[in-house]
């Protein structure tokens, strides 16, 4: 309701009450001249009770209708301001939406880029590790091309020996290459090939079984690199030396963790040693000496060597990251 409509039924209602003030003035102005008959007084007295009555109620129903109009014109009002502060807030709502999704949106894309990158370098190092596999496979197949003309066996032996490393470092990297994580490698898995590799190289007529427990633990590549070394040098010795004229045996190699500690243990039942290093604890030759420089510098462990029906290697090192 607008001032004009408010002030118009402002005014309809003080008229109205001063008309009926004004019959009142009258109506009681004649009767005091005019009250000789007592019954016409009386009546005429009524009369203008009623239109008191009536001009009353209608005062009544005029103010009521102003405090209707003007609640009704505060509802509107009212309903104008909410209409006003929801379009705002739709208004605001859209733009934080529209902020929002534009965000989603970047962020989304930055993801297909990172995932799009990984995937690429994941490419990247499967290609690298397929590729040092397949170079150290055509070095090892050199080698053994040129043993295949060496009549000398001793000179044959080192030949052998030497391929059998490069053949430790290449089941790493086909260990690598069929893998997801390329900072880890299966232990388990690898330790595995190396093993039927060396009997494919040293025991043609499977006299020597092999008991493996690696679980499914995992190394980092340089202590892998490093292990899969020890174990090759060590079980290497095992057939040069604890099982000469085809002796049988069983060659038994563990991985244990404990929290953030390794231990390795290959072990046989062979001959054993009859020459220790009483300073190092090792045999004097070329492949233990490599096993010693692995222990201590590649992983930073302690060995221990176990003469006694057989010979048992132990190897405790700690886990690095």
């Amino acid at each position: 309701m607008d001032n004009k409509n408010e002030k118009t039924l402002f005014w309809q209602i003080t008229s109205f009450i001063l008309f009926a003030m004004f019959l009142v003035f009258v109506g009681a102005n004649y009767i005091f001249n005019n009250c000789h008959n007592s019954i016409y007084c009386l009546e005429y007295r009524n009369n203008i009770l009623y239109l008191i009555t009536f001009c009353g109620f209608m005062s009544i129903v005029l103010f009521v209708k102003y405090k209707l109009k003007t609640l009704s014109f505060m509802k509107k009002e009212l309903e104008q301001q909410l209409e006003k502060q929801k379009r705002e807030f739709e208004n605001q709502f859209n733009i934080k939406k529209d902020s929002l999704l534009n965000e989603i949106k970047d962020r989304e894309e930055a993801e297909e880029k990172l995932e799009n990158s990984l995937n690429e370098k994941v490419i990247l190092l499967k290609e690298i590790h397929h590729r040092v596999k397949n170079n150290l496979a055509i070095i090892t197949g050199l080698i053994r091309m040129q043993c295949r003309q060496i009549k000398d066996e001793n000179i044959k032996d080192i030949f052998k020996s030497l391929q059998n490393r490069i053949k430790t470092m290449e089941l790493i990297h086909t260990n690598l290459y069929s893998s997801t994580d390329f900072t880890q490698v299966n232990f388990n898995s690898y330790i595995h090939s190396l093993v039927q590799n060396l009997k494919k190289s040293f025991d043609t007529e499977n006299n020597v079984t092999f008991q493996v427990s690696c679980t499914d633990i995992s190394l980092t590549i340089e202590q892998a690199i490093a292990c899969g070394q020890i174990v090759n040098e060590l079980i290497t010795n095992s057939f040069k030396h604890a099982y000469t004229d085809n002796k049988k045996g069983t060659i038994t190699i563990e991985l244990i963790q404990k929290e953030n500690l390794f231990t390795l243990i290959v072990a046989d039942d062979g001959k054993g040693v009859k020459h220790l290093s009483q300073k190092t604890q090792q045999p004097s030759s070329l492949g233990m000496t490599l096993v010693y420089e692995l222990v201590k510098y590649q992983l930073k462990g302690k060995l221990e060597i176990i003469n006694l029906n057989g010979i048992k290697y132990q190897i405790d090192f700690k886990k690095t990251q």
